[in-house]
């Protein structure tokens, strides 16, 4: 476990310097949710900021833990809501009665 962490902690500095987040960096997914615990301990900080000169550029990034279950069909769900609205907004098309 503290090996992947450390490889965890260590990827999500790499993404930070690469993308420089502003606003800030999302981590997802059900593993992430389940080890909350690890991703706040002071092993992980360490792993996490070990960027030499870089470190501040990621201590100024927030980083998130999305604990919602089932993202991946929350996201299909406001698609498939938006394709629904835009379909009955136009004029020449309609949806079945059956939908």
């Amino acid at each position: 476990m503290d090996m992947f962490l450390n490889i965890l902690a260590t990827e999500i500095g790499n993404t930070i310097l690469k993308y420089i987040p502003h606003s800030g960096l999302y981590i997802a997914g059900g593993i992430s949710s389940k080890i909350l615990w690890a991703i706040r301990s002071p092993a992980f900080f360490r792993a996490l900021l070990n960027k030499g000169r870089m470190r501040q550029i990621i201590q100024d990034t927030p980083i998130y833990v999305v604990l919602a279950d089932e993202l991946g069909l929350l996201g299909c769900r406001v698609f498939c809501s938006r394709m629904c609205r835009e379909i009955m907004a136009s004029s020449s098309s309609k949806l079945p009665s059956r939908l």
